[in-house]
Order: C-alpha cells, then structure tokens, then sequence
C-alpha cells in the first residue's frame, strides 16, 4: 500500500478522484483525495471520470470483485495510461500482525498499476 499512497501524493493532488478494487480505506486517510472503492460503500458511478483507477490483482472481498466488474466494464481504458509501480501486488502487503508482518521489502511477482487519467 505504501508504493499506492506514496506514487498519489507525489504525482497527484486532493482534487483528484481514485478508484480502486481494494485498498480504499488506507488510501482514503493517507491521502486528500477523493477515494471510490469496495469498503466506502459510494455509488461507484463517479469512478467512471476518475482521475487514478487502480484494479489490485487479489480480491479480499465480493464487494471488490463487484467493484473490479464496474471499473473494467464502465471506465473508458483509452483515456488512461498505465503506471507500474516498483511494489509487488501482494494479497495484503504488510500487516501489524508479527504472523503476516514482512520484515524484509518483498521483491518480484506482479507489480501494482495505477492507471492515470491522460484525456477526457
């Protein structure tokens, strides 16, 4: 999650709309922008214009596989471009727990892509 919010702050600002399958809720507090998403519970129809559109590789929950249908059917994919992060797309990336705490940054498999908005 950190390469998520990290990459948002950096390169875009709190006028500016993410969706995103899962992860919401930690983008919403370490962020000021405006967050659509499986756990906000928002009508999703704004994310159809948003400004970010993240699809995570896992599903936690039905409502991100509900969220991941809308996006790939609603979002107009040729008005944004593709941003793969140096971070892995890991399941939960790093928990508090010592049991699922990765104490070492973890390297290879899939990386984690944003999708930035380019035109309207």
């Amino acid at each position: 999650m950190e390469g998520i919010v990290h990459h948002l702050n950096k390169y875009g600002n709190e006028s500016q709309t993410v969706a995103i399958t899962f992860g919401d809720m930690p983008v919403k507090f370490y962020t000021n922008m405006r967050v659509i998403g499986g756990l906000t519970g928002e009508n999703l129809a704004p994310a159809r214009e948003a400004d970010w559109v993240i699809i995570r590789r896992h599903n936690i929950s039905p409502t991100d596989e509900n969220v991941r249908r809308y996006l790939i059917k609603n979002v107009p994919w040729e008005n944004y471009e593709p941003i793969a992060l140096n971070s892995p797309d890991t399941r939960f990336q790093n928990r508090e727990s010592p049991d699922g705490h990765r104490f070492r940054t973890e390297t290879g498999g899939y990386p984690i892509v944003l999708f930035k908005k380019i035109k309207d």
